[in-house]
């Protein structure tokens, strides 16, 4: 009877240790049931961050980059901006960045973004640099323009930008352009005033004001070659020759045959953009222009030269639509 006692207790002890110890989730070396894994969320409602984008580049120029990756397990969506301004959403696994300038350092940041109300919470921000030196040439040196040509492919409104100190321009034959002057920063003036044509040893020349104060008053004179076309202005019915700037040496200024006063008022837009204002006291954005063909086209085919120096005023600037040859 002990021996029989004996057994039973030592039955019932062993019970009770295999009782304590499935109660008590310390007692064994495996991972607590409660222990999420990778992508579900935990005991405290804690989510799991999404893979980062890896970026690559597909294709780029002096002014625009093409990214793309890979898609990103669990990611609605992707979310991309440009020197950390306001980022932009979309369901691509690319996209293009235009109007990048260069000689600026730009960052193109893309993360993956993750469902609304999931487990799941954004990546970190992938970045991918952006540097393009700028393409200089001397006017003095050479009158050869270069620094792109393009083919315009939209009759509406049309965006041109050039940067260094030429820049070729293709327009197509008989078409008219209308588009907004805008232009480059140029340094310390506020005012340009063209005043009219010259001629001199049967070469005619621009006459310009390049540094004016507030109130209008010249402060320096300079000649510029003419360029065999003309710009139109579609709301005040004049034109105007633009032209070459390059300084000449002169004992005095010109006598002006033929033109008129032409003033505008360089406005900055903050984005590295400018506007020639037209100094009339009218409220104004921009002056509108057709660019007319001209004889011009006729004599060089379909390309027209535009030089200009570093300063003090750029090339004017239009909205273009262009493609690159």
């Amino acid at each position: 009877m002990k021996r029989i006692f004996h057994y039973a207790a030592t039955a019932m002890s062993i019970m009770a240790v295999a009782i304590f110890a499935s109660c008590n989730p310390e007692s064994n070396g495996t991972d607590s049931p409660n222990k999420p894994n990778e992508g579900s969320e935990n005991n405290n409602g804690e989510t799991v961050r999404l893979a980062t984008p890896k970026l690559r580049e597909v294709s780029s120029t002096n002014t625009s980059i093409v990214l793309e990756w890979d898609a990103v397990e669990n990611a609605a969506s992707y979310a991309y901006r440009v020197d950390e301004a306001d980022e932009k959403s979309t369901d691509a696994l690319t996209v293009e960045i235009s109007s990048l300038a260069p000689g600026v350092e730009h960052v193109i940041e893309v993360r993956a973004v993750a469902p609304a109300g999931s487990q799941y919470r954004n990546s970190t921000w992938a970045s991918y640099p952006f540097y393009r030196e700028p393409e200089i040439v001397d006017p003095q040196e050479s009158l050869q323009s270069w620094l792109g040509e393009y083919d315009v492919v939209s009759e509406s409104t049309l965006q041109i930008e050039g940067y260094g100190n030429i820049t070729k321009y293709t327009l197509l034959e008989g078409q008219q352009m209308e588009f907004t002057i805008s232009i480059e920063p140029s340094y310390y003036e506020d005012m340009v005033r063209i005043y009219g044509m010259t001629s001199i040893d049967e070469t005619w020349y621009a006459v310009a004001a390049h540094l004016t104060d507030e109130n209008g008053n010249v402060l320096a004179n300079e000649l510029a070659p003419v360029l065999d076309y003309e710009i139109t202005t579609s709301t005040e019915g004049y034109s105007v020759k633009w032209f070459a700037i390059g300084q000449l040496e002169t004992a005095e200024s010109p006598e002006i045959i033929s033109g008129c006063e032409y003033p505008f008022y360089l406005t900055d837009n903050g984005d590295g953009t400018y506007e020639f204002t037209p100094l009339t006291g009218k409220t104004s954005t921009g002056v509108s222009f057709t660019v007319l063909a001209t004889d011009m086209f006729a004599d060089q085919g379909t390309s027209v030269g535009m030089f200009y120096d570093t300063w003090p005023v750029n090339l004017p600037a239009g909205k273009w639509t262009l493609t690159k040859k």
